[in-house]
C-alpha cells in the first residue's frame, strides 16, 4: 500500500466537498451525521483481501472507486463494525489501515523540546529588499525587529535572505549569505531562542549551519536531494520539509492537481524518507503543506480544512498562512489589513493538529493559540 489516511469526525458537508473536488464519485445525500474517510492509492489493483471485505462487510458503509484508487466512507460505528470483522478473518492489511490514528508529535529545535501537545510560534526574519509583506524595512533593522518577536514570545526565528514570493527575483548564494550570516551571528550571541534558516541552496544551508543555525527551512520539496538530508544530519540539526508545485518564480503561474490533498502528502512521504535515510532525528523534521505556493485559493482553503490527515506522516505539522495574499481574493483584503484573517486561519489550523506557527505578528498569534489550547482543555 503505497497511502493511506483516516480522516475523523467530519462533517458531511466537507466530506461531500472532498469527493466532489477530488473523485468523479457520487455521494449519498442522506448522510448528514460526522463521517469518517479513508482514501487509499495503491500501485496496483485494489488488493484481493480488501474486495472480498468490500462485497462481503455487513456493514453500510460505501466503497466509490477510481481506477487504481479508492474511497471508503462510514461512520464511527460503521468502522468499529468492519474492524471486529477483519479480526475475525485475520485481514492484517485492513486492520492495519483501520488501526491508524492521527495523532500530534514531540519535536525539537536546537535545544528547545516540545511535547506532543507542544505548540512553537516561529518570527519572521525577512533581511530581503522585496519580501511581499514588509517590503524589505527590516532590511537595516533587523536586530530591533528580532528584539520585538523575542519580546513578544516568539520560540523560533526564521531568518530569510531571499524571497519567496510569486514570480520573486533570483538572489545569488554569496548575496544570500551576506545577509543573513550577520544576523545568525548576532542572534547566536544575543538572544537564546533556536534559529531557522529559510533557504533551499545547500551552500547557503552549510554556511547558515556553521554558523549555529539550528534549523534548515527549505521551501523546494527537498530540491537538494540527499545532499541536503546528509548536511542537515551532519550538524544534527532540524529539518522542515515544505511542499511546493514549481519554483518561486513559476509557481503561480498554473497550478494544477487532480487530488491536492492526496497529491501533497504523496509527495511529503516521498522526500520525508530520503530525510529519514540521511539520519535527520525524527522529532527534528517538521512537515509543511506549503500554502500559497504552487497552490490557487481553492487548493490553500481545501488543504487547511483537511490540515489533520498530514498527521499521519508522523511529523508536526507546521504552517505557515501570515498575510497571505489569499486574504486578498477571499475577502478583498490589502496586505495591511489581513492580520484578523491570518489570526483566524492560525486558529483553524491549530483545531486541525498544527503545532509549528510561521508568523509575523508573534504576540498576537501567541495569545490566541493558547486561549484555543485553554478552550480545548
Amino acid at each position: 500500500m503505497d497511502f493511506s489516511f483516516l480522516l475523523s469526525s467530519i462533517e458531511s458537508q466537507a466530506a461531500c466537498s472532498y469527493i466532489r473536488s477530488c473523485w468523479d464519485s457520487a455521494w449519498e445525500e442522506t448522510r448528514q451525521e460526522e463521517v469518517f474517510l479513508v482514501a487509499s492509492y495503491f500501485a496496483g489493483s485494489l488488493p484481493d483481501s480488501l474486495c472480498s471485505i468490500r462485497y462481503g462487510a455487513s456493514v453500510t458503509a460505501s466503497w466509490q472507486t477510481q481506477g487504481k484508487r479508492w474511497l471508503w466512507i462510514g461512520t464511527k460505528e460503521e468502522f468499529a463494525a468492519l474492524y471486529t470483522q477483519a479480526k475475525q478473518e485475520n485481514n492484517t492489511l485492513l486492520l492495519s489501515l483501520l488501526q491508524q490514528k492521527q495523532e500530534t508529535c514531540a519535536w525539537q529545535i536546537g535545544k528547545s523540546k516540545g511535547s506532543p501537545t507542544d505548540t512553537a510560534i516561529m518570527g519572521i526574519v525577512n533581511v530581503t529588499p522585496d519580501s511581499f509583506y514588509d517590503g524589505g524595512a527590516y532590511n537595516t533593522n533587523a536586530i530591533e525587529h528580532i528584539e520585538k518577536l523575542v519580546d513578544e514570545g516568539a520560540d523560533v526565528l526564521d531568518i530569510g535572505g531571499a524571497s519567496s514570493r510569486p514570480f520573486a527575483s533570483l538572489v545569488s548564494i554569496e548575496d544570500e549569505k551576506k545577509r543573513i550570516l550577520p544576523v545568525i551571528k548576532w542572534c547566536k550571541q544575543n538572544v537564546s531562542v533556536p534559529i531557522s534558516v529559510d533557504t533551499y541552496h545547500i551552500e547557503v544551508a552549510r554556511a547558515a549551519l556553521e554558523e549555529g543555525a539550528d534549523m534548515i527551512n527549505d521551501i523546494s520539496l527537498l530540491q537538494g536531494g540527499e545532499e541536503m538530508a546528509s548536511l542537515v544530519a551532519s550538524f544534527d540539526a532540524s529539518y522542515c520539509l515544505m511542499h511546493i508545485q514549481g519554483t518561486p518564480q513559476t509557481m503561480q503561474q498554473e497550478p494544477t492537481y487532480q487530488d491536492v490533498l492526496g497529491e501533497v502528502f504523496l509527495s511529503l512521504k516521498e522526500k520525508l524518507q530520503i530525510c529519514e535515510n540521511a539520519g535527520i532525528k525524527q522529532e527534528k523534521i517538521f512537515i509543511d503543506p506549503g500554502i500559497g505556493f504552487g497552490k490557487t485559493l481553492e487548493h490553500n482553503l481545501f488543504l487547511l480544512r483537511f490540515l489533520s490527515a498530514f498527521t499521519f506522516l508522523k511529523k508536526p505539522v507546521l504552517i505557515g498562512t501570515s498575510q497571505k495574499s489569499m486574504f486578498q481574493h477571499i475577502l478583498q483584503r490589502d496586505i495591511h489589513n489581513r492580520s484578523a484573517l491570518s489570526l483566524a486561519s492560525q486558529v483553524l489550523a491549530y483545531q486541525q493538529k498544527a503545532q509549528i506557527f510561521r508568523v509575523h505578528n508573534v504576540r498576537q498569534v501567541k495569545d490566541a493559540i493558547t486561549l484555543a489550547q485553554i478552550y480545548n482543555k
